[in-house]
């Protein structure tokens, strides 16, 4: 896991441009990281809250702090990459079924802006899958990079 991890991280600094992002998940679970990664920034660590179970987020809150990763409110753009394309709501969402539709509501996140720091940011990701989510250290990761 930890070098799967290391290898994302490390081809995520190597495109150049603008928006890319990695996701790291366990395909089981759909537990998952995810970084973001502009030129000026680097490299951009987020942990949305509502991917976590109330145990999880409590995990959470205590491994990060050692990183100083904070929660903070973020904002969820109108067409996020996660966006329900069936999805036939308008401006005001009233779906009870999971619609993934977030209207710009915002919504807490870990995150943390790391620079060009592809240890540091391996090491937080390892320590959320394992200390976090609690999987095995053989545990096979899907790794998404894209623009």
């Amino acid at each position: 896991m930890k070098k799967t991890i290391e290898t994302a991280l490390e081809m995520l600094v190597k495109n150049s441009g603008e928006g890319w992002f990695c996701i790291l998940e366990e395909p089981k679970t759909e537990k998952f990281v995810q970084f973001a990664y502009d030129e000026d920034e680097g490299i951009f660590f987020d942990l949305p809250r509502p991917a976590l179970t109330k145990k999880e987020f409590e995990s959470a809150s205590e491994v990060l702090s050692g990183y100083d990763i904070t929660l903070s409110e973020s904002q969820v753009p109108e067409q996020s990459p996660e966006h329900n394309p069936d999805c036939d709501c308008d401006d005001e969402c009233d779906c009870d079924d999971g619609c993934c539709c977030s209207h710009g509501e915002p919504f807490e996140t870990f995150n943390k802006h790391l620079g060009n720091d592809t240890q540091l940011a391996g090491e937080i990701a390892y320590a959320v899958m394992r200390e976090v989510y609690k999987l095995k250290e053989n545990t096979k990761l899907n790794v998404t990079i894209m623009r």
